[in-house]
């Protein structure tokens, strides 16, 4: 367990070991919910490309799109594509 205080402008400081565990940076953006159990944190993360490839594949495709039918298989391998033009 990690305590921390609250500032008196309502900041409060995550501990390092927690940052660090869960990818949280200067810029991190953090939501916050509550329920009858407490108050909760969560880390809002950009999507990844395994996140991407793994929604279309769950997913029943792309909406608006207009074109011949294609592949999961085709899919993966034309944003796989496009990711890899995209990298510096």
């Amino acid at each position: 367990m990690y305590l921390a205080q609250v500032s008196s402008k309502g900041q409060v400081v995550i501990p390092k070991p927690l940052r660090e565990r869960w990818g949280i940076s200067e810029g991190s953006t953090i939501s916050f919910t509550e329920d009858a159990q407490g108050l909760h944190l969560t880390v809002q993360r950009e999507a990844t490309r395994e996140d991407l490839l793994r929604s279309l594949q769950a997913g029943p495709g792309i909406a608006g799109y207009r074109g011949p039918a294609r592949t999961s298989s085709e899919v993966r391998d034309a944003l796989r594509s496009a990711f890899r033009r995209k990298k510096p």
